[in-house]
């Protein structure tokens, strides 16, 4: 049965049935069966999942295994490389993590346990127990970082940023659409990602504060969009609005990241320092007003002179030594002004 002229709406407008002359069937159901053009628009787009697959343990021969450069680039403290040697003669070696080499296939990259290959290779040993993955897609130098930082001395910024760029494609899709004001509920209309990649959820994972996993998310979004995060508060709520980033903003996002990364910057505080580098890149510094720093300075020394009493007398004579050595250069300079 074909739709009569009345029945002809937008929903299948698109499709091959309806420039043939309509749907077979006008019932709803049947349509979005029919037309798969109509069931593409409608439904969420699906990620793809690009977790990396444990696919067993096996014995490797060492000279298979070659250390992944992203593993290798990784800060390593000699004195936990130490406890891990001595360890290690006491009780043994945890599995490394290999993945398939990307162009010799009879190679294996490690991923984490460069460290043990290298005591192995010093203990002479033949082969190593690896924990094989195959990558599935996800980026091997995110995946090498992220299972690195879960074991190793590093700041919350570090974890929280290494897992949310191995599963940066459902991190970005959640964050972007439980954002639109539109959505309500419990879940805003999120039910593509299995599991949640809500702040929430994320921090229960990585038992670290929600608040750094909010930050550690509008890190990833500014970088990924372009655009930097504005706190503007409107009948006294606080939102937050992603204005288009300029050339200035976009370098300092990147090294606020690298900061992040490097455990420098805490995560919480990357916007604040994104936004001061941002302020001041490619702006000349205001001349120093020596005059102002010597009468502050005066003012200092009067009001705590008056103290001296009271510290030792250790202390006192360091003081009217170096006392001495400043009234004779300042006479000096006063000398030169007034003459």
């Amino acid at each position: 049965m074909k739709h009569k002229e009345s029945q002809k709406d937008a929903t299948c407008s698109g499709c091959h049935y309806f420039k043939k002359g309509g749907c077979p069937d006008r019932n709803a159901k049947a349509k979005s069966e029919a037309c798969g053009s109509y069931v593409e628009r409608n439904q969420p787009v699906q990620p793809k999942d690009t977790t990396p697959v444990y696919m067993g343990t096996s014995e490797i021969a060492l000279e298979n295994l070659i250390e992944h450069p992203a593993a290798l680039a990784l800060p390593a403290n000699e004195d936990d490389r130490a406890c891990a040697s001595d360890a290690m003669d006491a009780m043994g070696y945890d599995p490394l993590t290999i993945c398939k080499h990307d162009i010799d296939p009879d190679k294996f990259f490690v991923l984490d346990g460069c460290g043990r290959l290298k005591w192995l290779r010093t203990k002479g040993a033949k082969t190593a127990i690896c924990n094989q993955f195959m990558m599935n897609g996800a980026d091997v130098d995110t995946f090498c970082v992220y299972r690195n930082t879960m074991r190793r001395k590093v700041t919350t910024g570090q974890r929280i940023m290494a897992y949310l760029a191995l599963h940066q494609v459902c991190v970005l899709q959640e964050a972007i659409e439980n954002s639109d004001p539109h959505k309500s509920g419990a879940k805003r209309g999120v039910d593509s990602c299995e599991p949640s990649y809500t702040p929430k959820a994320i921090s229960d994972r990585l038992h670290v504060c929600k608040q750094d996993v909010e930050s550690g998310i509008q890190l990833l979004r500014a970088m990924y969009t372009a655009k930097f995060p504005v706190t503007k508060e409107e009948d006294g709520h606080k939102t937050i609005v992603w204005d288009e980033a300029n050339d200035k903003q976009v370098a300092s996002m990147k090294i606020s990241l690298d900061n992040v990364m490097k455990g420098d910057t805490p995560i919480r505080r990357w916007r604040a320092a994104a936004s001061s580098s941002a302020s001041t890149t490619g702006t000349e510094r205001s001349p120093t007003d020596h005059a102002k720093l010597l009468l502050n300075a005066m003012a200092t020394i009067s009001r705590s002179v008056v103290c001296i009493h009271d510290a030792n007398r250790k202390e006192q004579e360091h003081f009217i030594a170096r006392w001495k050595q400043l009234k004779d250069e300042v006479a000096k300079h006063i000398n030169q002004i007034m003459s």
